[in-house]
């Protein structure tokens, strides 16, 4: 009796998450269209993480990395070569610039000072709701920052 129980739960919860990660997908449709058709403005390759208000959990990659791309109305942070994966994971990040704002951080290992980055915090609305990215973008940290202002992101000064 507890096996089928069991299984039954399982079953039902990762039919709610399917749900949920394509109901995310859907919402996003019309901003990945917009990214598709506009030129990137600046790429490069982040470390990140992103929170939806319950803390900051690192975007893990199958290999290939976190990619940046600021288009002139669109901020994407998606995995490099496996956009599929992400897409299917519910990990990327589709901002609209223009109602986004960014202030610099320095974030480390879950959210602490171990380890702490210079960084970029980015908090914007998605579809699905309010959304914050930390990106930790290395040595490209300026142009990044000045990307992101010249495609319309909002800097907070804190």
């Amino acid at each position: 009796m507890w096996p089928i129980i069991f299984c039954t739960t399982v079953f039902v919860l990762m039919v709610a998450v399917v749900v949920r990660i394509r109901l995310r997908a859907a919402r996003l449709e019309p901003i990945r269209a917009r990214a598709r058709i506009e030129p990137v403005t600046f790429s490069c390759f982040v470390r990140a993480r992103m929170s939806d208000g319950h803390g900051f959990v690192d975007m893990k990659t199958f290999g290939g990395g976190i990619l940046l791309r600021v288009h002139p109305s669109v901020l994407e942070v998606v995995m490099a070569g496996m956009e599929w994966a992400g897409r299917s994971m519910g990990s990327e990040v589709l901002l609209e610039t223009k109602t986004s704002r960014m202030h610099r951080v320095k974030l480390g290992w879950a959210g602490t000072a171990l380890g702490a980055r210079p960084g970029i915090l980015i908090t914007g609305q998605d579809p699905g709701g309010r959304i914050q990215v930390a990106i930790h973008p290395g040595t490209h940290l300026e142009e990044a920052w000045e990307a992101l202002v010249l495609a319309g992101v909002t800097p907070d000064t804190r």
